[in-house]
């Protein structure tokens, strides 16, 4: 074992290049993280239920036909207080919907509210009857709150969204592409040390010949690599109960899926207490309280995501070829962003830009590590990243329109 690969080792990075998945020919010092955003899942052509998994700025134009029936108050909030077609945008806007109404600054009309009550007695189609019971507890929790019925819209809506992407994004195994990627990435790039998989879907982790553990599950890391998830996963999971006129009883977490189904208000046998589950993810509100807490609750707090952004930091310090593939950069990236700035190392980090035909991704990171980082892009004008199709040949962009 050479002096580097202990080093390695004592860090919790073992490097990829130890699963050989083939020759491995490039430099010893050039070592990887891999960024994965949520184009590199949609440029993968992974499907769920046979169709293409949606893009997070046309999430809702490419969603099944009649979604709207299993998912009432989402769909009664777009209908009557805003339209979005964008995940991020209408994620981060229920949010301020939510702080309005519940300081009584935005009020709905009559109508809409009646709406709103009415969907105490949906008519559930079948295929999401297992949805009831969570409305059911949530109008009884209202009918003995204080707050307005506008704040229950929103967290009705909220949890709509929630449970929507944990189903659009629960996607079969993956079809295999990820694998050829990333051999062609340890062949001409360098060896891969860290994955940083910023989607909640585990698209990437299922993937055929793809040896990995993530931070903090106690599970062996020999001859594998971490697979670092700073917003969390559709398959870990949040837990707590909810007591009549008390509330929260304290949160947990840990690495097991909770089936779709289970997620939500489910009874205990005590009709004064509830159960409650949900997918462990950092909802991509423009402020993520959750890593970056506010003025009365700190951040980071949560047991399994404090080790994601741990060796999210180290991984970044240690590593000196950063290689992002589908990631945007949008508004919400905001402290992803601020946290690279901080271990950027002009004369040691190399970048290398994996995006479709546009450049924002690219100015972001100049804005954010200065004008005069070299960024190597690699693009084309399809409609998919047309590595993951062909994975053959890397070809740089010979005059990129990235500085405007």
């Amino acid at each position: 074992m050479t002096f580097l690969e202990f080093f390695s080792m004592l860090l919790g990075f073992p490097c990829w290049a130890q699963l050989k998945w083939g020759k491995v020919t490039m430099s010893e010092n050039n070592k990887i993280v891999l960024f994965l955003g949520s184009g590199a899942t949609a440029g993968s052509g992974d499907t769920e239920n046979g169709q293409p998994v949606p893009t997070d700025s046309k999430f809702f134009e490419n969603l099944p036909k009649q979604w709207e029936i299993g998912y009432p108050a989402l769909n009664l909030y777009r209908d009557v207080v805003h339209k979005e077609t964008s995940l991020y945008k209408t994620w981060n806007d229920l949010f301020i919907y939510r702080s309005l109404v519940c300081s009584g600054i935005v009020r709905e009309k009559p109508e809409t509210l009646h709406r709103f009550n009415d969907l105490a007695n949906h008519k559930w189609p079948e295929n999401y009857n297992w949805r009831a019971g969570h409305y059911s507890f949530q109008f009884r929790l209202m009918n003995q709150s204080l707050l307005p019925d506008e704040y229950y819209l929103a967290e009705l809506a909220i949890w709509d969204l929630r449970t929507l992407v944990k189903e659009v994004y629960g996607v079969e195994k993956s079809n295999g592409v990820y694998k050829n990627f990333l051999e062609n990435v340890n062949s001409k790039f360098g060896e891969i040390c860290a994955v940083v998989n910023l989607n909640y879907d585990t698209t990437f982790d299922d993937a055929d010949g793809v040896q990995y553990y993530y931070p903090g599950d106690g599970k062996s890391m020999e001859g594998k690599i971490p697979i670092i998830r700073p917003h969390g996963s559709l398959k870990w999971t949040s837990r707590s109960q909810w007591r009549l006129n008390q509330g929260w009883t304290g949160w947990s977490e840990s690495y097991d899926d909770t089936p779709l189904k289970e997620t939500g208000y489910k009874p205990t046998g005590d009709p004064m207490l509830l159960d409650f589950r949900q997918a462990l993810i950092v909802s991509p509100a423009s402020f993520k309280e959750e890593v970056v807490g506010n003025s009365s609750m700190p951040g980071l707090q949560n047991t399994i995501l404090r080790p994601q952004w741990e060796h999210l930091k180290r991984a970044m310090e240690n590593y000196n070829h950063w290689v992002f593939v589908g990631i945007s950069f949008a508004s919400g990236d905001d402290h992803l962003l601020w946290l690279l700035k901080r271990s950027f190392n002009k004369s040691k980090t190399k970048i290398s830009c994996f995006i479709k035909d546009s450049c924002q991704p690219v100015q972001k990171l100049k804005e954010c590590l200065g004008k005069g980082v070299g960024i190597a892009v690699y693009k084309n004008n399809a409609e998919e990243i047309d590595e993951f199709k062909k994975c053959k040949n890397f070809k740089e962009c010979q005059k990129p329109k990235c500085d405007h």
